[in-house]
């Protein structure tokens, strides 16, 4: 993958998920692995928005998995001192 395209990716996920660029640039590592982490958890929420609006409906299984996940992440954002 190249450097262009790893840009032009971060841009469009800054943009979709609500992170101001200008933060994401002048900010040190810690906070580049928060607004991430930010990100992450915003689109988690995100995908479950879609899944609720899928037809047909899926199975219980899927939203556990999503909340393990959600879940999962925020426990090494503790560990980690992200939040």
């Amino acid at each position: 993958m190249n450097v262009f395209f790893i840009h032009l990716s971060v841009e469009i996920w800054i943009s979709v998920l609500r992170i101001d660029p200008t933060n994401f640039k002048a900010t040190d590592d810690l906070g580049r692995e928060r607004l991430i982490f930010r990100m992450l958890l915003r689109s988690l929420d995100l995908l479950k928005v879609k899944f609720e609006k899928a037809r047909p409906k899926l199975d219980a299984k899927v939203y556990e998995e999503l909340e393990r996940l959600k879940n999962d992440a925020l426990n090494v954002a503790k560990d980690e001192s992200w939040i």
